[in-house]
């Protein structure tokens, strides 16, 4: 499959499926990023007292300059502030809150906005001790200066132990159909574990979505030297198709997925190419949900990247539910959650219809639906999933992030 990059480490999330793992909770404030690894695509994690970085940014529509600061909180493996922990226990910082202090206005764009962007860690503030934690972003220039105007998800990593994963199509459910199941095999050599049902948590994440994640299923099968988590339909997930995507790289012609773009109200206007619902599975390369920000020559896209507003059409088919609620689903459309991705349906034209305000750059996407998917399910589809694993024991006082990239996949 491809991708199935199982990244051994744990993950905090709200049960609640309306929780992101990174998210912005104003209009202002768009194109949030997390950056991790050679080329940006690597899950937001760093290992404890490494030199590795994340690479986080956004962009403020209004432009000018804000005064924005960051701090950092830890978090159990259910991404609920860690209790009794005090901040010097989990953070070395100069001050209680660092400064974004690198910004650039953009230039030669018809949106103005400034582009801010941070190193994490660094000088001025870095993590400890392992586990999950929130990066919150502030706006000391609003009168709500207390609320963050964004957080990131990040967590550090002390290896411990390896973890193996391995995937079906032959499920406990049904065969070579709708759905994928996983299967996991975790070291305890080193943990020493006097109560592993207690003491070791795992999460499981399909294309790196906080809302349909499986969060501390319990151990099916505990060996001398293996925690074992089989059979168990926990691990079941709808398989899902290969991500739709589209790419605009300059506002002088149609790119990649597009019919046509246009300047109009001093804003550009993209049409993407009208899109029906799909019945059977056909293989093509993806990025699961994820974004490339850039321009045609691919230089300063930070700064000249430009905003256009992008038109999305579906086509339902006979058998489909107009009354029912369509999302823009991946991780820049925060997986279907949000109202703004909402998809409406137009019965003149008998499309639904939805748009979104993007930053010139590659896109992956899924229409989605609670009552089905009209992006269909097959189990052929090229998933990733991550597996993270916590590690409490009686002498520790937060939960710590044990795990490491897993060998290869094995695919049944």
């Amino acid at each position: 499959m491809k991708r199935l990059s199982l990244i051994l480490l744990l993950l905090c999330i709200y049960v609640s499926s309306e929780a992101q793992l990174s998210e912005t909770f104003s209009d202002d404030i768009q194109t949030l990023q997390v950056l991790a690894g050679a080329d940006g695509a690597d899950h937001p994690v760093i290992r404890l007292g490494s030199q590795e970085r994340l690479y986080i940014s956004f962009d403020d529509l209004r432009g000018g300059y804000r005064r924005y600061t960051y701090d950092i909180q830890h978090l159990d493996y259910a991404l609920q502030p860690t209790p009794g922990l005090f901040e010097s226990e989990y953070v070395k910082a100069a001050n209680e809150r660092g400064i974004i202090a690198d910004y650039e206005e953009s230039s030669n764009t018809l949106q103005n906005y400034t582009h801010y962007s941070l190193t994490f860690p660094n000088e001025d503030m870095r993590p400890i001790i392992s586990g999950n934690y929130w990066l919150n972003i502030y706006d000391e220039d609003s009168d709500d200066y207390e609320t963050p105007i964004a957080r990131i998800f990040f967590a550090v990593l002390e290896p411990m132990t390896p973890i193996w994963v391995s995937t079906t199509a032959n499920t406990d459910i049904d065969s070579n159909d709708r759905h994928q199941q996983l299967s996991i095999r975790l070291s305890l050599t080193n943990l020493k574990l006097q109560n592993p049902d207690k003491e070791l948590k795992i999460v499981v994440l399909q294309n790196r979505r906080p809302d349909n994640a499986v969060i501390a299923p319990p151990i099916t099968q505990i060996t001398p030297t293996e925690a074992r988590w089989e059979h168990d339909r926990r691990l079941i997930f709808r398989a899902g198709n290969e991500y739709r995507s589209f790419e605009m790289l300059s506002t002088q012609y149609a790119g990649l997925g597009l019919d046509r773009i246009r300047q109009w109200d001093d804003a550009y206007h993209a049409l993407l190419l009208p899109a029906d619902m799909r019945h059977n599975y056909l293989h093509q390369p993806d990025r699961n949900g994820q974004r490339v920000v850039r321009t045609v020559e691919n230089y300063d896209n930070d700064s000249q990247g430009e905003y256009i507003n992008v038109y999305f059409q579906l086509k339902p088919d006979d058998t489909w539910d107009t009354n029912t609620d369509i999302y823009l689903s991946g991780q820049w459309a925060y997986n279907g959650t949000k109202p703004r991705y909402h998809l409406t349906y137009n019965p003149h034209n008998g499309y639904y219809e939805g748009s979104a305000l993007l930053k010139t750059g590659y896109y992956s996407y899924l229409f989605e639906s609670n009552s089905g998917s009209p992006d269909g399910d097959f189990w052929q589809t090229e998933n990733e999933y991550a597996v993270y694993a916590y590690l409490r024991s009686p002498f520790d006082r937060h939960w710590r992030l044990v795990g490491q990239t897993s060998p290869a996949t094995e695919r049944k």
